[in-house]
């Protein structure tokens, strides 16, 4: 009775093995030419028209909610003050333009907004393409070749392969692209909604304070013109941001597509084949591979050499970018900006006819710096950091597994 069931036991490992075989083998490269691997080229198309559809507009979406709201923060917190900045400044020239306060505000503003939207499709795009992306690919998987050959658990790790290296792809250059595609969109609105809606706004503001209590209260004056003019910034800049970020992330996804997408489905199907495999041997060997509790020991072992040197490595050169980073970008804005800051505070002081006043100069001057120093610093916080985790993460996990590898074979 023993020797029967081990031998229906065998026959049963060759069939599954041949039923794997067979399903795959379609999808097997034949060269690495797309026109040999009919089976990856017909998944491909389908996975390639699941993220054409459904992904870069799902993601846009998601992201709309979070820049305009970053938007709207911006607007609300810094118009006003670059208003007062930008018509003392006007005056100064001799005449007062309105073409002037226009075109400062162009830049100072249109610099401040780009950080702003920057940063939030950086923050929110990778978790949002990640969720998009994992869906279409499953889905496409799911409704192609393998259907029915595959378990849920392969569906999932099938996914993750594709996606990653898909990722990958997007990741690189990404947020230099928005930034790049972004810059004059932003700006160019900015300058339609200021040229459409200033001089209006500044004559509203001429009719109120000549009418009204307080007359020549320069601060009434600035926040009546604020007020005409944040919800049209805010309306016009998003209509071009709205267009723009959704063409990036289109081109993105679908350039990430092009180029990786081929390679990742026979990478995935490939190692699959190979776990398939490796399997199949350790039944023939006496068992299907390890015990559960020797695969816990390997990787209670692992877990700790591999955390002792994520914590020796990646912590070390985080701080060591850290301090750099910091010194630099708060010595970049002072240089660009202290002296400006001043003459403006000053400037501004004499012109709203309150003197030099020590304190309201030194608030006026903080209130110059403190968004540039603190964007600058958290972008370069980002940057920085994020190429030392890359950099050193992937060291310091090898460096663990390695240790850990040379523990076992002392242990054994």
């Amino acid at each position: 009775m023993q020797q029967t069931g081990t031998q229906d036991l065998t026959q049963a490992i060759q069939s599954a093995m041949k039923s794997i075989q067979s399903a795959t083998s379609a999808m097997q490269p034949k060269g690495g030419a797309h026109q040999g691997d009919p089976g990856i080229e017909a998944l491909r198309q389908r996975v390639h028209e699941a993220i054409r559809e459904r992904v870069a507009e799902a993601v846009h979406k998601r992201l709309e909610g979070q820049v305009r709201e970053r938007l709207r923060e911006g607007l609300r917190e810094r118009l006003q003050q670059e208003l007062r900045t930008a018509i003392v400044e006007a005056h100064q020239s001799g005449d007062f333009d309105t073409e002037r306060v226009t075109t400062i505000l162009r830049e100072r503003l249109g610099e401040l907004l780009e950080r702003r939207i920057v940063s939030a499709v950086h923050e929110g795009a990778e978790d949002a393409i990640r969720e998009r992306l994992g869906e279409a690919i499953r889905e496409a998987l799911v409704q192609g070749p393998l259907a029915g050959q595959v378990s849920g658990a392969e569906w999932e790790r099938l996914t993750s392969m594709i996606r990653e290296r898909l990722l990958e792809g997007v990741r690189e250059r990404f947020q230099d692209v928005v930034r790049e595609r972004l810059r004059e969109t932003i700006r160019e609105h900015l300058q339609q909604a200021l040229r459409e809606r200033l001089r209006d706004a500044l004559q509203t503001a001429v009719s109120q304070a000549q009418s009204g209590p307080g007359v020549g209260d320069g601060e009434r004056f600035v926040e009546a013109v604020r007020a005409r003019l944040e919800e049209a910034i805010h309306e016009r800049v998003m209509e071009g941001v709205r267009a723009r970020l959704r063409e990036v992330l289109r081109d993105r996804l679908e350039e990430a597509a092009r180029e990786r997408l081929h390679e990742a489905l026979k990478n995935a199907l490939s190692q699959r084949m190979a776990g398939a495999r490796t399997g199949m041997a350790g039944a023939g060997a006496g068992g299907f591979g390890m015990g559960a509790g020797e695969t816990e020991n390997i990787a209670n072992l692992l877990r700790d050499r591999i955390g002792d040197a994520i914590r020796e490595r990646v912590a070390e050169v985080v701080r060591e970018r850290l301090e750099s980073v910091v010194r630099e970008r708060v010595e970049a804005v002072v240089r660009e900006r202290l002296a400006g800051a001043i003459r403006s505070a000053v400037a501004e002081q004499f012109t709203l006819g309150s003197g030099f006043d020590g304190g309201r100069i030194a608030e006026a001057i903080q209130d110059r710096l403190d968004e540039p120093v603190r964007e600058r610093v958290v972008e370069g916080i980002r940057e920085r950091v994020g190429d030392a985790v890359r950099e050193r993460l992937g060291e310091a996990i090898r460096a663990g597994v390695q240790q850990g590898g040379a523990g076992l074979r002392n242990a054994a």
